[in-house]
């Protein structure tokens, strides 16, 4: 709720990609380590990671300045992003799965005896 609320206060200021890139690129620069959950560098990650989310799905980010998709009208292909974009966004992939596989496992129930879900006598 945050982040949409920061995406929205950007959009009615004027131009929300303007604001949001920098706070963005500032916290995607490296991946933290994960092995030390509550450092600034992780609360760093996790905010720009949020803001480019809730930027996107809010459509305030606009890639002007920091990117903007080229259509290649002769091969009918997009170009691809610059490097330094590539690489936040590579920076964003690799932290999430980072997080994604820092979680613990937690299995419901026992799958020990499952039903093939055949009848039973």
């Amino acid at each position: 709720e945050m982040a949409m609320s920061i995406c929205t206060l950007c959009s009615l200021e004027g131009n929300p990609s303007e604001l949001l890139w920098p706070a963005i690129h500032k916290g995607l620069q490296s991946i933290p380590s994960v092995s030390c959950t509550k450092t600034p560098a992780i609360y760093r990650a996790t905010r720009s990671v949020t803001l480019l989310e809730f930027g996107c799905l809010e459509g305030a980010l606009s890639g002007i300045g920091n990117g903007e998709l080229v259509y290649d009208e002769n091969n009918r292909t997009l170009m691809p992003p610059p490097q330094s974009i590539e690489a936040m966004l590579s920076n964003a992939v690799q932290f999430l799965m980072l997080q994604l596989m820092s979680m613990p496992i937690i299995l419901e129930g026992d799958t020990s005896d499952t039903n093939d879900g055949g009848a039973s006598r």
